[in-house]
C-alpha cells in the first residue's frame, strides 16, 4: 500500500466509527491534527472503557487487512501512547511495519 493508499484506509476507517455533526477534516488537515484532538466526546458505552481506542484500532487493521496486510505493533495501546501525536504518525507507524497476509 503506498502513502496516499494508506492515508485514504487510515483516514476513511477513522471516519466509519467515529461520526462528528461537523463534516469530516479533509486528509491534509486530518494528517496534521493530532490525535487526541479529533477524538470524540462522547463517552464510551458502560463497560468498555476503551471502545473508541480499540473501534478505530480494529478498523485500521481491518482497512490494511481488506488489502492483504497487517501493521504490526498497532492497536488500542499504539494510539493511546501516542495520542498527543499527529495521525501522520499512523502513516510513519505504517511504512515501516506493514507486512504482508499470506
Amino acid at each position: 500500500m503506498n502513502k496516499n493508499e494508506a492515508a485514504r484506509a487510515v483516514h476513511s476507517a477513522f471516519y466509519r466509527i467515529v461520526r462528528t455533526a461537523a463534516a469530516p477534516m479533509n486528509l491534509t488537515k486530518f494528517f496534521d491534527a493530532k490525535i487526541e484532538d479529533t477524538w470524540p466526546d462522547d463517552n464510551s458505552p458502560s463497560g468498555w472503557r476503551d471502545f473508541w481506542w480499540e473501534s478505530v484500532a480494529v478498523e485500521i487493521q481491518s482497512a490494511a487487512a481488506a488489502r492483504r496486510e497487517y501493521i504490526l505493533g498497532f492497536g488500542r495501546k499504539w494510539l493511546k501512547q501516542n495520542k498527543a501525536r499527529k495521525w501522520s504518525a499512523v502513516l510513519d507507524h505504517m511504512r515501516e511495519n506493514l507486512v504482508p497476509l499470506s
